[in-house]
């Protein structure tokens, strides 16, 4: 299906998975889906990789602070994905170092840091970066001179960054077509209507196609897949 026209899936069967979106999280959002044997189609209103995924931190984390919170699972899948991205595309992902220093206003005690830290590891199944790491007052003085005089120690944890987020962006687009979704660049979702439970229609139109304002529809049939 990834070399479908516009036109050609207006006139086809229903999709599984319609994504809106051809940043970073709309690209591997149908990778996944056609990986899984889903029907599906990516739009983007402008280029790949365009909108907040090339003004982004890089960051490619696990999602440190939602243990704060509980959020365990998130952090879990965040933490296998932060490992697939650095074994798969180590010339793109790499680890990233972080360091946390003990300043007289810092809102946790050191035993609350290095608890979250172990788990974060622990979570990580110590996959893909170094595990954290307790900095004496000399070390984190020699890796950050510019820190405050009241420093007193600290901890450094890994994370992974992204070189360039839009070279990783197109990557999961070829690699959702060539699984058999429809990928389509320059190509504006201008409605979406909900007629029924069962199923979503919308259009979109694209100059650069020449196929003028289509329609086209999507199933949300229980066992088939998400909307997304």
């Amino acid at each position: 299906m990834g070399r479908l026209t516009p036109a050609e899936l207006a006139g086809g069967p229903p999709l599984d998975v319609a994504v809106i979106g051809g940043g970073i999280n709309g690209a591997a959002i149908a990778r996944a889906a056609a990986a899984n044997g889903l029907r599906a189609a990516l739009f983007e209103a402008s280029d790949y990789g365009f909108g907040t995924t090339w003004r982004s931190t890089k960051l490619i984390h696990g999602g440190l602070r939602y243990l704060e919170h509980g959020d365990v699972g998130l952090v879990f899948e965040s933490l296998r994905e932060r490992a697939w991205l650095l074994a798969t595309r180590p010339y793109l992902v790499r680890p990233q170092r972080f360091l946390l220093p003990l300043l007289p206003w810092t809102r946790r005690p050191a035993w609350q840091l290095r608890m979250g830290l172990a788990t974060y590891d622990l979570l990580a199944l110590y996959r893909g970066v170094p595990g954290h790491r307790r900095l004496s007052e000399a070390r984190l003085r020699e890796l950050a001179p510019y820190l405050p005089a009241e420093a007193r120690g600290g901890f450094s944890f890994f994370d992974a960054r992204v070189i360039a987020p839009e070279r990783l962006t197109w990557e999961l687009v070829r690699e959702a077509r060539q699984l058999g979704a429809a990928c389509f660049n320059h190509c504006p979702v201008a409605a979406v209507e909900a007629p029924g439970a069962q199923s979503k229609r919308w259009s979109w139109s694209t100059a650069a196609s020449g196929c003028g304002c289509r329609r086209g529809r999507w199933s949300t049939r229980p066992g088939r897949g998400s909307t997304r």
